[in-house]
């Protein structure tokens, strides 16, 4: 009788190790899987593009640059472009940063709606990041699009507006964001789902 008790509880034993093994991997694909979307937002602002961002903004005149703006992925793919702001207003000021999904071309080149395509570009919907920026300071900033696994293949507009309290008060593009001026020009990114 000891005898079989013993078999059983050892049985026992090794169907509940199984189990714990299971979950314990289970967890660790799931850990394994946010850790490389994390893995992959902070390495893709790497040291060489940071320094192409530094670069264009000391050397082209430009108040706000965009140097890679076209991407090709899949759905489900989270993405980070780099976006460069110097402050040349005369005082230190928050910029806000703006991007929101313009235009949805298919594949067969039919226009359609952005609409629910995209989860969206942080946990905050539209905002990518407001900073403030001392006077004739360079900021880089990264802007995270993250598409849904069932986005539908074919190409993604955004719009990028840098926005600030300027002298104009009334830039339409910078509407409900708590700041009235565009900084710059609208700059574009271009995802293309395959």
């Amino acid at each position: 009788m000891k005898k079989r008790a013993t078999i059983e509880l050892s049985a026992n034993f090794l169907v509940v190790v199984i189990i714990s093994i299971v979950i314990l991997v289970l967890g660790l694909a799931l850990f394994m899987d946010v850790l490389d979307k994390t893995h992959d937002q902070t390495t893709f602002l790497d040291d060489r593009i940071k320094n192409e961002i530094e670069s264009l903004l000391m050397n082209s005149g430009e108040r706000v640059v965009l140097p890679m703006n076209r991407e090709e992925a899949s759905a489900g793919d989270l993405l980070v472009f780099g976006l460069g702001v110097t402050n040349v207003v005369g005082t230190d000021k928050d910029f806000y940063i703006l991007a929101e999904c313009d235009a949805y071309i298919d594949q067969a080149g039919n226009p359609g709606s952005c609409g629910m395509l995209v989860k969206g570009l942080d946990i905050n919907d539209n905002i990518v990041d407001t900073r403030e920026i001392k006077n004739t300071e360079r900021k880089i900033f990264g802007i995270v699009l993250d598409f849904d696994p069932h986005a539908l293949k074919g190409t993604y507009v955004f719009n990028v507006n840098v926005c600030y309290n300027g002298p104009n008060n009334n830039d339409p593009e910078c509407s409900g964001s708590g700041f009235s001026d565009l900084y710059g020009r609208i700059h574009k990114i271009y995802v293309e789902i395959t």
